[in-house]
């Protein structure tokens, strides 16, 4: 039997996987990531506009992390740290947030990498 993709229904709970494009790699967000993130977490322009969460504080983002974790062990959301591959550093978040229609997704990537992460985050998106 096939099934046409107009039959697909989403998957759920979410599946942990890891997310590979041309310079960036989203990996599921824990622990490991705290401290890369918590140097582009301090900046503060990144929270200027953001509604959800001021992590700029290392014990924000470590809290978060830990809810992120959570979810994904559950299966409601999936949290990834965005991996640039040249530094092999985690620059900042993406995430399918509480996947239901209306929502889109939350990111935030360190100050001067938009243009070297978000086309790539937004090819990643589209190919999933």
């Amino acid at each position: 039997m096939t099934v046409r993709d107009s039959e697909r229904h989403f998957q759920w709970p979410l599946q942990k996987a890891i997310l590979q494009g041309y310079s960036v790699r989203l990996v599921p967000v824990d622990y490991s990531h705290l401290d890369q993130l918590s140097v582009w977490s301090a900046e503060e322009d990144i929270w200027r506009y953001m509604t959800f969460a001021h992590l700029a504080s290392k014990n924000d983002l470590q809290e978060w992390i830990g809810t992120a974790m959570d979810a994904n062990k559950r299966g409601i959301e999936m949290n990834f740290a965005i991996i640039d591959e040249a530094s092999q550093s985690a620059v900042g978040t993406t995430s399918f947030y509480r996947v239901v229609s209306e929502h889109k997704g939350l990111n935030w990537e360190r100050p001067g990498s938009e243009h070297l992460i978000g086309g790539h985050v937004s090819i990643l998106r589209r190919s999933i």
